[in-house]
């Protein structure tokens, strides 16, 4: 038995006598029984972003999943997986579990793939995504959309104001339009505390990637091509980028604001709707590519990034 292991097993006993310190410059361990805080460490400092780790999404929420993501070592695809799924929780008037999408991943070395999930839908293209490209583990990238629409989650201005924009075509279906409306009968505003239980339970299922049966997602090399790339109501996207020098860049769209406005009976989603702006999705998700600083510059293409850098949380 090695003297680092030894030193684990004394220390070990130390700690639960009451004992405190460590040996050979170990820092101590504090155990507490009952709970997540038993394997606590007090000196456990987390280290700070690097400066090529980057975020851009309009939603707060989902930035910050994203983060995380990045600094427990996750890869730019994993961290794309986890913004997609908390976007279908936090921005259902453009993205929903089956709602069409294109996601460009760009390797170290520039090389670019694309994975077409525009007939697939989100959740077997982010399926797809991470086979080819994740690292961390996939019920760990879905569990914080599932906790968001769990336990609840501020709406954001943007939801807010598409609802009020957009938010008719909730009226059709009652069952899509009770989900938009608090405990006091009124349509849901900035600010208030939001659940989507049905729909957590649905991610709760998804988390085992067996739920996710029908057509695979299609793979092929994006071309840019001389189309418009402004994004319309209904269709969002994101970038993000690993310390590693990967990058992942997805488009996501419901067709229009809340698709169809129709809701599925249990799963807590919306339908889409067909919008002309599926065919260029693939150029969208390389707009969204440029969004991203190359060595503390911006890229000399940004002005193809497909909505207003002030409309992004850009993370560090």
């Amino acid at each position: 038995m090695g003297p680092l292991y030894k030193c684990v097993i004394i220390l070990s006993f130390l700690t639960l006598a009451g004992v405190l310190g460590g040996c050979d410059g170990l820092p101590p361990v504090r155990f507490q029984l009952g709970g997540l805080q038993g394997s606590e460490n007090a000196e456990y400092v987390r280290p700070p972003p690097r400066p090529d780790m980057q975020v851009v999404t309009s939603d707060r929420e989902a930035a910050a999943v994203a983060r995380e993501i990045l600094l427990a070592k996750g890869s730019a695809a994993d961290a794309a997986v986890g913004l997609g799924f908390t976007l279908s929780v936090t921005a259902p008037s453009s993205v929903s579990i089956i709602g069409g999408g294109v996601c460009v991943a760009r390797d170290a070395k520039g090389a670019l793939e694309a994975v077409d999930f525009r007939t697939a839908r989100l959740g077997r293209g982010l399926l797809g995504l991470h086979a080819k490209f994740g690292t961390r583990p996939w019920s760990s990238l879905v569990i914080s959309a599932e906790t968001l629409a769990r336990f609840g989650h501020r709406v954001s201005p943007a939801l807010a104001d598409d609802i009020a924009k957009y938010g008719g075509v909730l009226a059709s279906d009652t069952r899509g339009l009770q989900q938009f409306m608090t405990a006091e009968r009124r349509l849901i505003a900035a600010g208030d505390d939001w659940r989507q239980p049905r729909l957590s339970d649905t991610l709760a299922k998804i988390r085992t990637p067996r739920f996710l049966d029908g057509n695979p997602p299609t793979w092929g090399v994006p071309v840019y091509k001389p189309y418009e790339t402004a994004l319309s109501p209904g269709t969002t996207g994101f970038a993000v980028a690993d310390d590693a020098g990967a990058a992942v860049a997805c488009a996501l769209t419901m067709g229009r604001p809340f698709g169809l406005g129709s809701m599925t009976r249990d799963g807590g989603f919306l339908f889409p709707a067909s919008s002309p702006q599926d065919a260029i999705l693939d150029q969208l998700a390389l707009a969204f590519l440029t969004c991203l600083k190359q060595g503390g510059e911006p890229d000399k293409d940004a002005a193809r990034c497909p909505a207003p850098s002030s409309t992004f949380s850009l993370m560090p």
